[in-house]
């Protein structure tokens, strides 16, 4: 299935989310039992990357055990707001785990061009426009963290030797700017 995705907010009505969206259409569709959607490992409920609070991600990746009932996407995008839409569904074998299997992730990060504006600089904040050298040079710096290396820093309790702390990373740049 793929979907935007903010991590739930359980028991928060104020921060309503995608994935809460997604539960309450699984069950009201019929795919899911009621209480599933308030204990999600009954389902064996995961999803491909994580997210945290004030981030999304866009062709989201989950698995889960549900009941596959007769038209079976259009029944859950029925349930769904029109800006959430499930894209697909494959069924896998019983083991299957989204975010164990996955192969890679792509992460996309906008960021005002004002970020890299040196703090001497008479221009800040909204007028600061990235020149193409500072974009060059941070493409270079960018393109150091290609290949493989260790990140045990930035994973969950991954000591250093631990061979599932390498991580893979293909490319790493910045794009031109943009005005939204």
């Amino acid at each position: 299935m793929f979907f935007f995705l903010y991590r739930r907010n359980v028991g928060s009505s104020q921060f309503k989310t995608i994935e809460d969206d997604l539960v309450h259409a699984l069950v009201k569709s019929g795919c899911i039992p009621e209480n599933h959607g308030t204990e999600m490992k009954k389902m064996s409920f995961q999803r491909c990357a994580r997210t945290d609070k004030g981030v999304s991600a866009a062709g989201q990746v989950v698995s889960l055990k549900l009941w596959l009932i007769d038209d079976v996407l259009e029944k859950i995008n029925g349930q769904l707001p029109a800006q959430i839409r499930i894209l697909g569904l494959k069924r896998v074998t019983g083991g299957f785990n989204s975010k164990n299997k996955c192969d890679a992730r792509t992460y996309s990060y906008m960021l005002p061009t004002f970020s890299f504006a040196r703090k001497d600089s008479d221009k800040q904040g909204q007028e600061y426009r990235l020149n193409k050298e500072t974009l060059e040079r941070a493409n270079v710096l960018f393109s150091c963290y290609k290949g493989t290396d260790n990140f045990h820093n930035f994973t969950s309790q991954k000591a250093p030797w631990d061979p599932s702390a390498k991580r893979y990373i293909m490319d790493m740049y910045l794009e031109e700017p943009f005005t939204r």
